[in-house]
């Protein structure tokens, strides 16, 4: 019997993007899926895209109130039936094959709890491939670096899930990497070495959000200090010092960012792509 996929888009006053979305999913090689798409208590119509697509796999859930994206993703997670999860930003897409080699590699290798792969990112300025490449246990260095990009990459076996693991609400931002570190404490991971979906990101998105970065930067520290301590004290130290930088690199962006665009945007690009993971150019 095959195995279902449920697939998680959380959206938000964005109908004018979640056609792509969906377009990717429904294109899918891998044909055994539920597709959740959860209406974040919008203040625009969706139904002309709920009378365009008639995909019996698709599932409609309109929350009464705007909950954030994290309420929104936790509503198809309570909802989802399938054997396997995973989320798609409405604004991001999969690539034809995506969850094809997913589901194979997870036949292949049965201890295996998660399946990522590389992600293209892609923004006015900028195209590169993330690498995701991650094997075995990754709680400890996903504690010490970002080390795995993308909501739209992992697929995740429903019972890892069950274990109570949850989009953290009282994130600013990173609250897709804390809830990765979460499952990274119970979870063994497999990859499929080449790019399973592409992740767009405007120049708006990148302009004005430093202080929630900020502050998303700060939380994560501070919830999982604990840990970094466990790990010993210059594991400690080197996650101090490293949100430290970030955050002080953060608020000159805030501050300064409009008047030295162009510099700050090659500084982001060197932390997030360099510093903080493995690329190779698109």
């Amino acid at each position: 019997m095959s195995q279902i996929v449920s697939v998680i888009i959380p959206t938000y006053n964005r109908p004018e993007f979640l056609g792509r979305a969906l377009d990717s999913v429904l294109s899918q090689s891998y044909t055994e899926l539920e597709v959740l798409v959860v209406n974040d208590g919008s203040e625009q119509s969706y139904d002309e895209l709920k009378a365009h697509y008639k995909d019996e796999r698709i599932i409609w859930i309109d929350l009464e109130k705007n909950a954030g994206v994290c309420g929104a993703r936790n509503a198809g997670i309570d909802a989802a039936k399938g054997d396997f999860v995973c989320f798609l930003d409405d604004d991001d897409e999969f690539l034809e094959d995506k969850l094809k080699l997913q589901v194979e590699h997870f036949i292949k290798f049965p201890e295996i709890d998660i399946v990522v792969g590389d992600v293209i990112f892609r923004r006015e300025d900028i195209s590169k491939v993330i690498l995701n490449r991650h094997e075995g246990n990754q709680y400890k260095e996903f504690i010490k670096r970002y080390s795995l990009w993308g909501t739209a990459i992992p697929l995740i076996r429903r019972e890892i899930l069950e274990k109570g693991v949850r989009f953290d609400g009282r994130f600013w931002m990173n609250e897709d990497y804390d809830f990765l570190i979460q499952l990274a404490k119970y979870a063994n991971f497999g990859f499929v070495p080449q790019p399973l979906a592409i992740h767009h990101e405007s120049k708006d998105q990148f302009s004005y959000n430093f202080m929630r970065r900020f502050k998303g930067t700060l939380q994560l520290f501070f919830k999982y200090w604990r840990q970094s301590l466990s790990f010993g004290f210059l594991f400690f130290l080197d996650q101090f010092i490293k949100t430290i930088v970030l955050c002080s690199v953060f608020l000159l962006a805030h501050y300064f960012g409009k008047s030295c665009y162009v510099a700050f945007t090659r500084l982001e690009n060197w932390i997030r792509f360099d510093l903080l993971g493995k690329t190779s150019n698109s």
